[in-house]
This record gives structure tokens, C-alpha cells and sequence, in this order.
């Protein structure tokens, strides 16, 4: 488990390409940034709101854009914790007055808006991306080409997102959102990460036991091991069976044993 990065409390907030306005600063009471791995990256910002007229001043509105940076402790420039759109404005009244809270997640939640049916014919994954995402109406960043041309896909009452996500797993690519834009492309590989850090490192890959790397539990098992691995499957055009083998290997991190010596 990894300790959560520090950062002032000071943050920065732009509305569509603009800061929030000076005079709104004092009353903005809370900001929260929720970071997901699977689902849309989500904020809520929250506004003591006594003349009601918070919401104008800052001039929100669904769909308005808003990206949140924050400084880290040492930094020298905020990064950005999220870029995201408005989609819900709240607000809240008590015997104290009035509060505005507005909501919004990262584009990704359009990908999430209902199930969807599609049949796509000859197309290639990168293209069913592009055409996922325009269909969503999201910024296109990276799309890494791919080269298999599918005769015919379906997306079968199923979102956007779990369709993606589906055909990323199947061609070994990351489906991601990085500061409002699409990506849909092979991961980076292990050997560009950095190296082994210290009790001085400010990388916060490089991660160090005792600093910011609080518990590490590695284990080697045998269970469910094999030597060989076989997938079977049928070419209906051909109407003949479709065999490949390849032996079991750990390509992951270097041991000093293998699959076949533990299957």
C-alpha cells in the first residue's frame, strides 16, 4: 500500500479556461477529488452560498469545464488532480443559510450512459475507439493503430465502457483518461520506469520500503501452474478448428524458477 501524496490546501481551480473568481475563495469550504481505476474520476465542489449567487458569479453550469490542480509539499507547480465537466448543481439550506455544491466527473462518464447495441463490420480495434469516442463526444488523445481487421464486432446491450474495456484486454492495450483527453493505446513497458530509489528520492514511482512504500507482500506459488498452455477455437469461414500452443513463461519479473518447473 502506498501513503497518499501530500498537498496544500490551497488548490487551484479553473472554470472553461478561467480561475475561480478571488471573491468566491473565501467561501469555498470543501473540495473533493475521487481517483478510480475503473470507473469516472469524480469532484464535488462545495460553497457557503448565503446570497444564492454563487453559482453565477462563478458562472457554472452543466457541462461547464473544470480542472483542479494541486501543489505537492516541495513542489514547484500545481498538477492537475483532475479535468472534468459539470454534471449535477446542488443546492442545500440550513438554519446557518445556504450551500451550492456542484458535482462533476472526468469525460469517461459518457462511456457509462446506458447499455448500448452496435454492429461494426470490417473494422480494426483502433477504429472501433474512434468511433466510440466520437459517438461519446469526448477529446481523442493517443489511439495506438492496431492491426487485425475484424470481419464483424457486436456490442450487445452493453456501455460503451465495457465494450472498450473488452476489446483493450483482448489486444493487450489500456483504456485511460488523462487530463480530459481518450487514450487507447499499448502500456508503457517496465524498462521505462525509473530506477531503484532512496530515502532521498522525490520520484513518486520509485517507490522506497519505510517511506512511502508501507507494506509489501510478494509470494511464488505453485498452485495452478502449467507447462503448456493450449487455446482452442473454430474459423467459420473455413469451418475448420483453430489450435495454438505456447509454453508457460513469467514475462512479468525475473525468478529464479518458472511455471514448468512448479506446474
Amino acid at each position: 500500500m502506498v501513503a497518499e501524496a501530500e498537498h496544500t490546501l490551497q488548490a487551484e481551480i479553473d472554470i472553461d479556461g478561467s480561475p475561480l473568481p478571488e471573491e468566491l475563495q473565501p467561501v469555498l469550504e470543501q473540495i473533493v477529488v475521487d481517483d478510480h481505476l475503473h470507473l469516472p474520476d469524480m469532484f464535488v465542489l462545495t460553497f457557503r452560498d448565503i446570497e444564492r449567487t454563487v453559482v453565477a458569479d462563478a458562472h457554472l453550469r452543466i457541462g461547464s469545464k473544470v480542472v483542479i490542480s494541486s501543489t505537492s509539499v516541495g513542489g514547484t507547480r500545481p498538477e492537475p488532480l483532475i479535468t472534468g465537466e459539470v454534471t449535477a448543481i446542488e443546492a442545500e439550506y440550513d438554519a446557518l443559510g445556504g450551500r451550492a455544491r456542484v458535482r462533476g466527473y472526468d469525460p469517461s462518464h459518457r462511456f457509462h450512459r446506458g447499455r448500448q447495441t452496435h454492429s461494426y463490420r470490417n473494422v480494426t480495434d483502433s477504429d472501433l475507439a474512434r468511433t466510440v469516442a466520437q459517438r461519446a463526444g469526448v477529446q481523442v488523445g493517443e489511439i495506438d493503430e492496431s492491426t487485425i481487421a475484424h470481419e464483424h464486432v457486436s456490442q450487445a446491450n452493453i456501455s460503451d465502457w465495457e465494450f472498450l474495456q473488452g476489446r483493450a484486454r483482448e489486444i493487450g492495450y489500456e483504456l485511460r483518461f488523462v487530463e480530459g483527453k481518450f487514450h487507447f493505446r499499448k502500456p508503457p513497458e517496465a524498462k521505462e520506469a525509473p530506477g531503484e530509489g532512496d530515502f532521498s528520492s522525490d520520484d513518486p514511482l520509485q517507490l522506497v520500503m519505510g517511506q512511502d512504500l508501507l507494506e509489501f507482500r510478494p509470494r511464488v506459488t505453485s498452485s495452478e501452474q502449467v507447462k503448456e498452455v493450449q487455446v482452442r477455437g473454430w474459423d467459420p469461414a473455413r469451418k475448420d478448428k483453430v489450435v495454438g500452443t505456447a509454453p508457460a513463461s513469467a514475462s512479468s519479473a525475473q525468478l529464479t524458477t518458472n511455471p514448468a518447473e512448479l506446474a
